[in-house]
């Protein structure tokens, strides 16, 4: 989490006389340029991020390579409403989207040669976002020194630098100078969580909201998530207001699996790892050179494989949330084929193999949940002592669902056996069912399973689903390739917490 900058900070920042000296260096940078040539740099600056970032800005550590691509991306994906920029951490990321491209959608559009966004200038309503409310004025505390102490920006741009007596500048927003009235500044700031009733915005730059807090909490993830899917509620035109979300990795649940999820084929990502597969050379390579040593790598991995804490630490570097911390090995996952008449195959290496399901105990387990999904698996076992999965439901089903499906898979399985845990059953869907088996004249058995103690100690579900290991991989249990909702479970189990149907 980001530390708010202090107040003697903002006000050495606004001191009048700060100010003053600042843009007296501004006349300086100008004196020897023609106007044509000023207003050259004036449409470069607002037109080329790159540009920008590096020769008025100063930020001498951007890279062509990386920096540079980023910027095209950018570039190429302006008119895209939805946008996610996953990198690696110390990447320069929030140096980049959301200091300088914020900066850049503010300037003024020197030539009418941009998409509505940009035409704005310094009248657009941009929100900057991060886990904390200090992390977001941080950001703001950067723009605004550029603003108003920068030379280069100050000599090309005079007409942005705001003046105290007419226009807000505080730690929680700046606005410039402006040809419209808007309740809302040119930039505004919020911690994810935050309400800011009756603001809108034209811009949402949503920059690391999902942290380590999120990643160890679940409340914290569940409260992150639900006020990013309130985030069109702060957009000014749902047709035309953009949203960035940047950010790094943390976990297989965090927010941007969510935003992808959810946004799906609307969401435009870019996405980069500290170490990615060059096509020119045929060899794995790190992405930033520049940034990362060989050694500083090599420290990373070794930590990585030695503690838990560095297995998350990796993932903030990989920007890839299974990589370290996943317990099953993708390798040992098995797969059948569905044949007529109840029957399936598997592929031997020189031979396929024929059982049939009804010569296989078949039985049905039941993980029930008060909140969320719910799980049941049906698995029918043969006499190799193989186990083939032959559904997988995970659903947030209401009880009289959860009833109507036992009966259903009941009757089409007639399996040996019903699977649940004890304490809920006994509570609830005992009386339930053996009312439902007599209005229905289907008959089951139910096996009531109970939580393995040893003196004080229970054994957690995470444990229970450890010892599957053994069977997994002596390639023992087969799934259905349509069972993407218990295959997705098996790749990410140890680094995510859904785990209703293994």
């Amino acid at each position: 989490m980001l530390n708010p900058v202090s107040d003697k900070d903002w006000e050495n920042l606004t001191s009048q006389p700060s100010i003053d000296l600042a843009k007296r260096q501004a006349d300086e940078q100008v004196k020897s340029l023609s106007s044509d040539q000023i207003e050259y740099l004036r449409w470069r600056a607002k037109s080329d991020t790159w540009y920008l970032g590096y020769a008025i800005l100063g930020y001498k550590k951007f890279t062509e390579k990386l920096h540079g691509h980023m910027c095209q991306w950018m570039n190429a994906t302006r008119h895209d409403q939805y946008r996610m920029m996953l990198l690696p951490r110390s990447y320069f990321k929030t140096t980049l989207y959301t200091i300088t491209h914020s900066i850049q959608l503010a300037l003024p559009d020197i030539r009418n040669d941009t998409d509505y966004i940009g035409r704005l200038g310094p009248d657009i309503r941009i929100l900057l976002a991060h886990e904390s409310q200090g992390g977001a004025s941080r950001f703001l505390y950067e723009i605004t020194s550029h603003i108003l102490s920068n030379p280069k920006l100050m000599s090309l741009f005079p007409e942005i630098v705001p003046d105290k007596r007419n226009q807000r500048i505080n730690k929680q927003e700046l606005e410039l100078p402006r040809t419209g009235y808007f309740a809302e500044p040119t930039f505004d700031t919020m911690g994810s969580g935050g309400l800011n009733q009756g603001r809108h915005y034209d811009f949402i730059k949503l920059d690391d909201i999902f942290g380590i807090e999120a990643r160890d909490s679940r409340a914290k993830r569940e409260s992150v998530i639900t006020w990013y899917d309130n985030i069109q509620s702060f957009l000014i035109d749902l047709s035309e207001s953009h949203v960035d979300l940047e950010g790094t990795r943390y976990a297989l649940d965090d927010v941007y699996a969510h935003a992808m999820e959810i946004y799906q084929d609307q969401l435009i990502k870019y996405i980069r790892r500290i170490e990615e597969y060059n096509e020119a050379t045929k060899k794995i390579e790190m992405t930033f050179p520049e940034k990362f040593t060989e050694k500083n790598l090599a420290i990373l991995k070794r930590n990585r494989d030695l503690t838990l804490s560095g297995k998350k630490t990796w993932i903030q570097y990989s920007n890839h949330p299974t990589e370290g911390l996943t317990e099953f090995d993708r390798s040992w996952k098995r797969f059948y084929t569905r044949l007529p008449n109840d029957r399936i195959s598997i592929q031997h290496e020189h031979w396929v193999e024929i059982i049939n399901i009804r010569d296989c105990d078949i039985v049905m387990l039941f993980d029930p949940a008060r909140t969320g999904s719910n799980g049941i698996v049906v698995t029918a076992e043969d006499s190799k002592g193989r186990i083939f999965t032959l559904e997988s439901i995970k659903e947030g089903m209401k009880d009289p669902e959860i009833v109507n499906t036992f009966f259903k898979l009941v009757q089409k399985w007639w399996p040996r056996t019903l699977a649940i845990e004890e304490v809920l059953f006994s509570a609830l869907y005992k009386p339930w069912l053996e009312a439902e088996m007599r209005l229905r004249n289907v008959r089951f058995n139910i096996t009531l399973v109970r939580r393995v103690r040893i003196g004080s100690f229970s054994e957690s579900k995470d444990e229970h689903i450890k010892a599957l290991s053994q069977y997994f991989s002596s390639g023992l249990i087969y799934f259905h390739l349509s069972q993407q909702n218990i295959i997705k479970e098996y790749d990410d189990f140890g680094a995510s917490e859904d785990t209703h149907l293994l």
